[in-house]
């Protein structure tokens, strides 16, 4: 049972209980093992597990198998890939990110938005065509607290796609 300021400490640091902090991560492991190569010993040890009545202290897995039934999971998993497809014999490539407008380098906020949109638009037009282009406004850099994401991505064949969700409180 846990004390009265150690509740207060978690609600003013914004983290969850401890109980909710075990029982995530026991789900994430049983959804990792769940996940493995079918000849992997702890995804054999997961699915053939039989509950059994025990005196003693319950194993994990009894804890899962409650979990299981609160959470109501899928059971449409995508198998983990542990060795990547890619050849180990093939040199990766780094992207380049131009994080400077091109012409003018003495352009800031306080420049004049006309002039800003057409530096911007040119440095765009120096990346070639058949790239993915993404365009983002950095507004989710630092943020821990009622945060958001967002990304603009322009495709080559000339489909365009917004990504965006909140990742803090809602």
């Amino acid at each position: 049972m846990r004390s009265t300021p150690t509740a207060a400490c978690e609600i003013h640091a914004r983290i969850e209980p401890l109980g909710l902090r075990r029982e995530k991560a026991t789900l994430e492991m049983y959804e990792r093992a769940q996940r493995m190569n079918p000849l992997h010993p702890a995804k054999l040890l997961v699915e053939n597990w039989k509950k059994k009545d025990r005196i003693q202290y319950p194993t994990i897995m009894h804890y899962i198998t409650n979990l299981q039934e609160s959470c109501h999971l899928s059971n449409d998993r995508k198998p983990i890939c542990r060795v990547p497809k890619i050849p180990p014999n093939k040199e990766m490539k780094s992207p380049e990110v131009i994080t400077h407008l091109k012409r003018n380098q003495d352009t800031n906020k306080k420049t004049d938005p006309a002039l800003l949109k057409l530096e911007a638009e040119i440095t765009i037009l120096t990346y070639p065509p058949d790239w993915i282009h993404l365009y983002t406004d950095v507004s989710a850099l630092k943020a821990t607290v009622n945060a958001g994401y967002g990304v603009y991505a322009c495709f080559p064949d000339g489909t365009s796609k917004e990504i965006y969700g909140a990742c803090g409180e809602t």
